[in-house]
């Protein structure tokens, strides 16, 4: 099942379990305070413990962590301490204590985790997850890279396996020929989308450039939309002509993941490509939701093309995206202009954030708007919010500390009259 170097990472780990093994195994393993360990051991193990109660700090760190490197040999020497009249050694004590049950606990299911693996039946699914997650660096992905080669596995673990490789925080270039290889033969498009973005995690790298832009100018649907991510994920340049053809597609996903692909990039190029797919866009959610990425690139000529759009467009997504991206424009006149006609929508979500967009913008220009909103507004909410942002740019504070009597004879009146038909 295991290549050479899968074999040495495997017999790595067997070790490392067999040692272990002689801790879950030691006579009266977590259930007494009697040990059977040698005497110049427990005195070691003694030693440490004391320590924990040290007075320098990193005497204390440094006992900790060898009572946690021990593992749960000591866990019998640990349990006097969890009540001992030294604080810190007690609670120090506490903690060890709960990581090396925790550490025990773990050890088992690793052990027949292992044992699944070599027979190809694994049947512990929800482990199965946890333990590729910490099977994922750099000294077993040679054993995640064998479970995928694996034909004995179920499909379900053959995906997962391809999640975590996607995510895992090991060094991938000594086996990208492998991962080619298993892209180019495998049928499942999960396990398939998996290895895509696991080239993502290998970097830019002159093996895998051509293969990537093969897959996007020749591959199917699937495996463009998990490319194009890749290539941006990775600032592919030599893919960009080919990027920017595929903005042209009238697939919606496709231009989508193009457009999330192409915001990696930023340069002025792309900007220019992006702004002129965007002012023909006619799916409402897309160009709302490209309008976010065209705000980061902070262009100012994006604004003026806002400032036009605001005055025709009435979808909510597209106005209200534009609220939220205004503050990227800070300082800027139109910022204002633009708000002020946000703020004249009937849309609560639209109002506040362009609320927040004058706020930042410290324009005292708005405030005769201001004001003449908060004439005309009657919805209690709307007014005071439409107060706190007036009383943001002027520094003022224009709401009485105290209620007038007027209003809370009024208040109360209603609140009673409502009680006495409702009591």
């Amino acid at each position: 099942m295991f290549r050479k170097s899968g074999i040495r990472q495997f017999l790595f780990i067997s070790c490392w379990l067999l040692v272990i093994g002689f801790w879950l195994f030691t006579p009266a393993f977590g259930e007494s305070s009697e040990t059977n360990l040698p005497a110049y051991f427990q005195k070691y193990v003694d030693e440490l413990i004391s320590q924990l109660g040290a007075d320098n700090m990193a005497t204390r760190e440094k006992a900790t962590d060898q009572l946690i490197f021990l593992g749960p040999i000591v866990l019998p020497s640990i349990q006097p301490a969890l009540n001992h009249q030294d604080a810190e050694i007690r609670l120090r004590a506490q903690q060890i204590n709960i990581i090396l049950h925790w550490k025990e606990a773990f050890t088992k299911r690793i052990d027949k985790f292992v044992a699944q693996v070599r027979k190809g039946s694994i049947e512990d699914n929800v482990f199965l997850q946890q333990s590729l997650q910490f099977l994922s660096g750099d000294e077993s992905v040679y054993m995640l890279l064998d479970l995928l080669k694996d034909s004995r596995q179920t499909l379900d673990s053959r995906r997962r396996v391809a999640n975590v490789l996607q995510s895992a925080n090991a060094n991938l270039k000594p086996i990208l020929p492998d991962l080619i290889q298993l892209w180019q033969n495998e049928k499942d498009q999960a396990i398939k989308f998996g290895l895509l973005q696991s080239f993502a995690r290998v970097g830019k790298d002159e093996r895998l450039t051509p293969i990537l832009l093969k897959i996007l100018k020749e591959g199917d649907y699937n495996s463009k939309i998990g490319v194009i991510s890749v290539l941006g994920q990775l600032h592919e340049e030599a893919a960009l002509p080919e990027l920017f053809n595929l903005l042209q597609t009238t697939d919606d996903n496709t231009r989508n993941t193009v457009i999330c692909a192409l915001n990696n990039f930023h340069t002025p190029q792309v900007f220019e490509e992006i702004l002129k797919v965007w002012k023909k866009e006619t799916t409402p959610w897309l160009k709302a939701q490209t309008i976010s990425i065209l705000a980061s690139f902070q262009d100012k000529r994006f604004l003026t093309e806002l400032a036009e759009l605001v005055k025709t467009d009435k979808n909510p997504q597209i106005l209200s995206n534009i609220a939220y991206v205004l503050p990227n424009f800070r300082t800027d006149p139109l910022v204002s202009s633009i708000s002020v006609i946000l703020l004249r929508t009937g849309d609560a979500n639209i109002r506040a954030a362009a609320l927040n967009a004058i706020r930042a913008n410290n324009d005292r220009s708005v405030i005769p708007e201001l004001i003449n909103m908060l004439e005309s507004e009657n919805d209690f909410n709307s007014f005071t919010t439409l107060l706190d942002a007036l009383q943001g740019i002027t520094a003022q504070k224009f709401f009485p500390q105290q209620i007038p009597r007027e209003m809370k004879d009024n208040i109360l009146k209603s609140c009673k009259d409502w009680w006495t038909k409702n009591k």
